[in-house]
């Protein structure tokens, strides 16, 4: 075995003993492990990925840090497009802002993936959602929902945006909508019975870029807390 294969090795058993205790010393551990194991090999852009889904996690949030990884990517390759939702995400979350020329890129991505241009859509949605811009807004959100209407996330935003405009009975069914998409509630004891879950075990990990897209981008994975505040809307 390889010394390569070794440290993946040590990686992997990280991340399984951060799934059985969360709040052990095992993600600190696989932080810096990671770190060492992209300074060999930089161009592993599964392993960065994973990186960077820690930096989004209590201590380490750091939007400087998250933006050099994503960088760190486009070297290798430019148009990742799940390189380019993390940088949204995060510029989204921590700046307020997104700028116009991650939108010009987001906007120039080409795939067929319907899920991927749904979330891309999402992410230009919150471009002008940042800008005030109400109608383009909306836009994007049915763009979005148009290309994966499984998802919770869009049907919860336009829900808030009818609301906000006063028309309770447009906003009333995509509540409704919104709560029977969700597909795991973490941080609970328990799952929504009223929906599938399409992920039996109640562990979350937070390394996975899938877990992120589910959460923040679909809105399917979702904390009780935020499910609290749904519930309110109707």
């Amino acid at each position: 075995m390889n010394q390569r294969q070794i440290t993946l090795d040590k990686l992997y058993t990280l991340n399984k003993l951060f799934l059985v205790n969360p709040m052990g010393n095992a993600l600190h551990d696989m932080r810096i492990a990671l770190i060492s194991y992209l300074k060999q090999y930089p161009d592993d852009i599964f392993m960065r990925l994973k990186l960077i889904m820690i930096e989004f996690f209590p201590p380490f949030e750091d939007y400087n840090t998250i933006e050099d990884h994503t960088n760190n990517i486009f070297r290798y390759d430019h148009e990742n497009i799940q390189a380019l939702l993390i940088l949204a995400h995060a510029q989204y979350i921590y700046c307020g802002q997104i700028t116009q020329d991650l939108l010009l890129r987001l906007m120039h991505v080409k795939t067929q993936d319907t899920q991927m241009l749904s979330m891309i859509n999402m992410a230009i949605a919150w471009y002008y959602e940042l800008q005030n811009n109400a109608d383009m807004y909306e836009k994007f959100l049915l763009r979005s929902l148009q290309l994966d209407p499984e998802q919770s996330y869009g049907y919860r935003a336009l829900a808030r945006l009818y609301l906000k405009r006063g028309n309770k009975e447009e906003a009333k069914p995509l509540v409704h909508k919104c709560l029977n998409n969700i597909k795991k509630i973490y941080d609970s004891t328990k799952y929504n019975n009223n929906n599938d879950n399409d992920d039996d075990d109640s562990l979350y990990d937070i390394t996975d870029v899938n877990a992120l897209f589910k959460e923040s981008y679909k809105g399917v994975y979702i904390t009780s807390e935020n499910l609290a505040s749904i519930k309110k809307l109707i």
